[in-house]
């Protein structure tokens, strides 16, 4: 939580109402949060999963608001109720969807390692 405090403090100078700036500074913080969620997820290195989990949350707290200024920049004031509701259904839906989906690949995953060892 700290850091993702003294993260937002250094992201705050750089947000402005460029909305192409907004946009090109969601992008960085989504492949920075790609890429430390893919380390997380392939690292057998404890210190190292723990500092990818840590930058991994802090852009995701980051990226939330971004994304919310950026989106209702971008949207129509006749539309904006519409488009935002739809928008967390889908997260929603993503969510419940998603779960199951990773529950049965861990699943499969934990047996296979089951047998190898």
């Amino acid at each position: 939580m700290v850091s993702s405090a003294i993260v937002m403090h250094f992201m705050s100078n750089r947000l402005d109402d460029d909305k192409n700036n907004n946009g090109k500074l969601l992008v960085g913080i989504n492949i920075f949060y790609i890429l430390f969620m893919f380390i997380f997820a392939i690292t057998k290195n404890f210190r190292l999963m723990l500092m990818a989990y840590l930058a991994t949350n802090t852009f995701r707290t980051i990226n939330e608001p971004i994304f919310s200024v950026w989106l209702n920049g971008h949207i129509d004031d006749k539309a904006r109720a519409t488009v935002l509701s739809i928008n967390g259904q889908i997260n929603a839906l993503g969510q419940i969807l998603g779960g199951p989906i990773i529950g049965i690949v861990a699943h499969v995953d934990a047996g296979k390692q089951l047998m190898i060892h």
